[in-house]
């Protein structure tokens, strides 16, 4: 089975202040979603299981092989879509791609036929003549997903791959990813937890340059069992609440508010009741806990 695995890897600021610490992480065939507000660090550790930093420390290993030793053979399974994919405006779309097949190196009597094969995965057929200055956003990221598959690669990495799409493309993208999944390795990132990320194989959360959180989703939601309770409630006293309590949902109806409060015990708010939880929910607890540590202090028992 093929794996990526990541041993303590630290990336230090030229200051020496750790933008990544001691990260250790195993990922193998399917879809792993690295999620987390943004500056966390999720780019910089996409950037280092590209290649494209080393880290200050630690080691990554594909199929127990060191990455850096035989970085060549390394770049030839690896699909990488950063988060700012530079594009030649003047060229058009079947230009870049046999500009990238090159830079992939691969071979010349395969080239075409590969670059119609992801033009069609991606729907962008009908627009591959016009110069890439014309494409939408959208367009262009499909473009981008397209060139990291190119080369047919066994890993691949990309860097919130769904930016630029509405609700129905990201399904469909996601839908072709699960496809891609089936004997591929694929890291994504993404601040946003979609009901269709919740079918990835792996979740993991990243803050302050540390993994708090890997495993199944449904692991992730379970950590916050009996920790989550609905209140309907004014919208004067949602606004006190949100100052005393981390808030995962809130919803406005008229005059009337409905929150879902993450809380170890049940909040001093009348009418209040237990729910079931959500992945929001557990996305809340890590990310938001920390601001009301003095308040409620219990929130922090999980994570000593």
């Amino acid at each position: 089975m093929m794996s990526l695995k990541l041993s303590e890897i630290s990336q230090n600021y030229k200051s020496g202040k750790a933008v990544l610490n001691n990260i250790t992480a195993t990922f193998t065939t399917g879809i792993s979603v690295i999620t987390g507000p943004n500056g966390v660090g999720k780019t910089t550790l996409l950037r280092m299981i590209a290649g494209i930093i080393r880290p200050s420390s630690g080691t990554m290993l594909w199929n127990d092989q060191d990455v850096f030793t035989n970085y060549v053979r390394y770049k030839d399974i690896l699909g990488y879509l950063p988060q700012e994919l530079g594009f030649y405006p003047e060229m058009t779309g079947r230009e870049f791609l046999m500009y990238m097949a090159q830079l992939k190196n691969i071979p010349a009597s395969l080239c075409k036929v590969r670059i119609e094969e992801v033009a069609e995965i991606f729907k962008i057929t009908d627009v591959m003549n016009y110069k890439l200055e014309c494409w939408s956003i959208g367009m262009k990221q499909r473009m981008g997903l397209a060139q990291a598959i190119l080369n047919d690669p066994d890993l691949i990495i990309l860097d919130e791959p769904l930016v630029g799409f509405d609700a129905e493309d990201k399904i469909y993208i996601w839908h072709l990813l699960s496809q891609l999944s089936k004997d591929r390795i694929i890291i994504l990132s993404s601040n946003i937890l979609d009901d269709y990320i919740q079918e990835c194989n792996n979740l993991s959360l990243l803050l302050n340059g540390n993994i708090k959180f890997t495993g199944k989703i449904f692991e992730f939601i379970d950590i916050v069992r009996d920790k989550v309770w609905l209140a309907d409630v004014s919208y004067e006293q949602a606004e006190q609440i949100k100052n005393t309590y981390p808030i995962s949902i809130f919803e406005l109806f008229n005059d009337r508010c409905k929150v879902r409060v993450i809380c170890d015990t049940a909040p001093n708010i009348a009418g209040v009741r237990s729910v079931e939880p959500r992945i929001e929910d557990a996305y809340t607890y890590f990310v938001q806990y920390n601001n009301f540590a003095k308040g409620e202090s219990n929130l922090l028992a999980r994570d000593k």
